[in-house]
């Protein structure tokens, strides 16, 4: 079973973030956040978690809700460290991975996990943040419009590598949003290299071209989730993808995996806002 009652806080450092991870863990403090979730601190090596912890004092270091884990650098997680060439998001991979066997698979049963930077903090009471979460997950939508963002070209060129044709076809309407999945899209075969998110031979297309073989810029409002039920399915993913892509890709974990919900898992959608029904629907009301 899986208890939605609280909610893990994954949260990956590094020594020049210590300073933000502390006060993050006094404002989780302050919010009473151990309520709601327990925090587990990533760290690199034995020697970073002793570090971070010997600059803690009173209640902090030992209170139960605040946990560590150490990434270990087996064979067994190699495949983690390939699926980005940027090595912040490889490092929140590798965390999801060592969480599920290291304290998931050990009796513990969170149904949902948080992944977050060291910069947060909490700005008001923490109250009701599990069952939030637990209600954002049970039914997920997505906001975006083609706003241009590198990281979407990026990280579509990594995912699409591990997609057939017809999956691929199907994926991108899926991530165009409800209102693209009517459309006859072109088939967009992934290009083999893409630095900045767009392919060598698109130099001929209009913006609205372009942007029709890309799926949606999704904003970044929403809590980075994660459901730990299906998790092992995601990490699944990564494992071909590693070995499908090059490792030397840059993908945003959290767009990587909306991405592997929205298409392979079948779960939640993407809306465009920039759509003429969603126009309508966020219109202001006619005056008087």
């Amino acid at each position: 079973t899986f208890s939605q009652r609280k909610v893990a806080i994954l949260a990956p450092l590094h020594a020049p973030k210590f300073e933000e991870a502390h006060s993050f863990l006094r404002s989780s403090n302050a919010a009473r956040a151990w309520r709601e979730a327990d925090l587990f601190f990533v760290f690199s090596s034995q020697k970073d978690k002793e570090a971070f912890d010997a600059k803690l004092g009173g209640s902090l270091r030992t209170a139960k809700w605040r946990r560590s884990l150490v990434l270990q650098q087996t064979a067994r997680y190699d495949f983690l460290w390939k699926s980005s060439g940027d090595y912040p998001v490889a490092k929140k991979h590798a965390a999801l991975a060592h969480f599920l066997d290291k304290v998931q698979y050990r009796g513990w049963t969170y149904r949902y996990a948080v992944v977050v930077d060291a910069e947060t903090a909490w700005a008001r009471q923490a109250t009701g943040f599990a069952r939030a979460v637990a209600t954002r997950a049970a039914n997920p939508t997505w906001y975006g419009s083609d706003s241009v963002e590198a990281h979407v070209g990026q990280t579509w060129a990594f995912f699409s590598t591990c997609l057939g044709e017809s999956a691929r076809k199907d994926a991108l309407a899926r991530l165009r949003g409800t209102y693209w999945a009517s459309r006859r899209l072109d088939d967009a075969p992934a290009p083999r290299r893409l630095d900045d998110g767009d392919s060598p031979n698109w130099g001929h297309l209009t913006f609205a071209q372009r942007a029709a073989r890309r799926p949606l810029n999704l904003w970044w409002v929403d809590v980075p989730w994660y459901d730990l039920r299906s998790l092992h399915r995601y990490l699944s993913f990564l494992r071909q993808a590693a070995a499908a892509a090059p490792s030397h890709r840059r993908v945003f974990e959290y767009d990587l995996y909306v991405s592997w919900l929205v298409a392979v898992e079948n779960r939640g959608r993407v809306r465009d806002v920039s759509a003429p029904e969603a126009k309508r629907r966020t219109a202001p009301a006619p005056a008087a």
